[in-house]
């Protein structure tokens, strides 16, 4: 696994994911504004500016994905109904909603994609938790 992790570190993020990322970021900023009573239409900001400021935090989170997918893949850990269904009830629990109108939401935009992706980075980050061997770091002389 080792080279893989390498080869994510020095090589570019695929740009599209980048900006896709970027994107995710600014519509999250963008609906906590809302929440919290605040027009960003009347907001004088450089969101230009703003997206721009997201580009390295939208390269690691994109490369951390990469990894994540990667030893998701080679370990063979998936996401069954089961996952999606215990996910749905406790996203419907918190936002005090219907089942059936989170998964309305989540039809929308993409959703499913997101929640399974998010399940199964919360799975792989388990097992690696799990599975970690801590050795202490080669000392420098």
């Amino acid at each position: 696994m080792r080279p893989f992790i390498q080869e994510i570190e020095t090589q570019h993020a695929p740009e599209s994911l980048v900006e896709r990322q970027i994107q995710i970021r600014m519509q999250r900023l963008l609906r906590d504004l809302s929440r919290q009573g605040i027009n960003p239409q009347r907001l004088d900001v450089d969101w230009a500016k703003i997206g721009a400021d997201q580009r390295q935090q939208a390269i690691r989170d994109v490369k951390g994905s990469l990894l994540l997918s990667h030893v998701a893949h080679k370990e063979k850990i998936d996401v069954n109904d089961h996952d999606i269904e215990t996910e749905i009830d406790r996203i419907a629990i918190e936002m005090n909603n219907s089942r059936q109108r989170v998964r309305e939401i989540l039809t929308k935009d993409s959703g499913m994609a997101r929640l399974r992706s998010q399940i199964q980075n919360k799975k792989t980050l388990d097992f690696l938790k799990e599975n970690a061997v801590i050795q202490p770091a080669a000392t420098k002389e």
